[in-house]
């Protein structure tokens, strides 16, 4: 347990999502049980066309009686189906932003909120609850922060670093040349940063699954908006670094002004003044590899 006096809402998109479940359930089952949090709350936010929401309400209501003290509810998703996929997610944590402000009111008031992806790779590996503790005991150092992953750092589009602040799908230039470059780049600072000792890394954007949030910083009602969209605000990026990743890519931008991650407006727009917000990742990983004698009986679309 922590010294200070943290409580923690985790907010989980379940659309749709049927495998490694049992995994997410254990991990957030040894967050409940670490103690770091002195109350925790569980959010799932759903929609009403799941073809899986019947077979998740029961597996939530079977978790929820693991963890007894703490509060497990789902919400819907409070905007209309569109048909662009991170549109919707980013709908999606919208709506548990809302909650959360709603919640506010009824004096329910949270220091974090956290996202977890619950897909069948991000997060199934076991949880080191320690990194947790660790990184919580640091909160005065960051406002959000997100970690690295034992299997693979996989989320390389919800990621912006000094220079690759741009989504790497909106260049001229095939998108797998400008990842391939961006993740060499990546792999090379991570290195460095781990070989000196440093704990975290200063990023624009991060996700990779799991990400903590200050509260008063996040859900501050000051313009910009803090929201999750598929926008893209070129003019949220610093000038310099948006010049060095054109010279980088070695390429030009393809003009598009929206289908980007929906994590990159959310982090940038936090960046802006008032809000200025410190962002990190943090250079352990909360996720360990999957132990080699699990046998998975689906391929995921990540390393586990």
């Amino acid at each position: 347990m922590t010294d200070q006096n943290y409580s923690l809402c985790i907010g989980m998109c379940i659309y749709d999502n049927k495998y490694g479940v049992s995994y997410l359930f254990s991990n957030l089952k040894k967050i409940y049980e670490s103690d770091i949090f002195s109350t925790l709350r569980f959010v799932f936010i759903y929609e009403e066309r799941d073809p899986n929401l019947s077979n998740m309400k029961r597996m939530i209501s079977d978790f929820s009686e693991t963890v007894n003290t703490s509060v497990v509810e789902m919400i819907k998703n409070r905007y209309d189906w569109e048909p662009v996929r991170q549109r919707n997610i980013g709908h999606a944590r919208n709506s548990f932003l809302e909650h959360l402000k709603e919640l506010r009111t009824s004096n329910c008031v949270f220091s974090h909120f956290a996202f977890m992806d619950f897909n069948e790779y991000a997060c199934i590996g076991p949880i080191n609850t320690m990194v947790l503790q660790d990184v919580m005991s640091l909160s005065s150092d960051w406002d959000c922060v997100s970690f690295l992953r034992e299997a693979a750092y996989y989320d390389m589009w919800a990621l912006s670093f000094d220079p690759y602040i741009h989504s790497f799908f909106h260049f001229k230039r095939a998108w797998y040349e400008v990842v391939d470059r961006m993740r060499k780049m990546f792999d090379k600072i991570v290195f460095r940063a781990v070989s000196r000792g440093d704990k975290f890394l200063p990023v624009y954007s991060a996700f990779n699954g799991f990400a903590i949030y200050r509260c008063s910083t996040y859900l501050s009602d000051k313009e910009p908006c803090i929201k999750y969209s598929d926008e893209i605000k070129t003019e949220f990026y610093p000038k310099r670094v948006f010049e060095n990743q054109l010279y980088f890519a070695d390429s030009q931008i393809d003009g598009r002004k929206n289908d980007d991650c929906e994590h990159r407006y959310f982090h940038l727009a936090s960046l802006q003044p008032p809000h200025n917000a410190r962002i990190y990742i943090y250079l352990k990983s909360l996720f360990k590899k999957m132990p080699k004698n699990v046998i998975l009986p689906y391929v995921p679309r990540a390393d586990v």
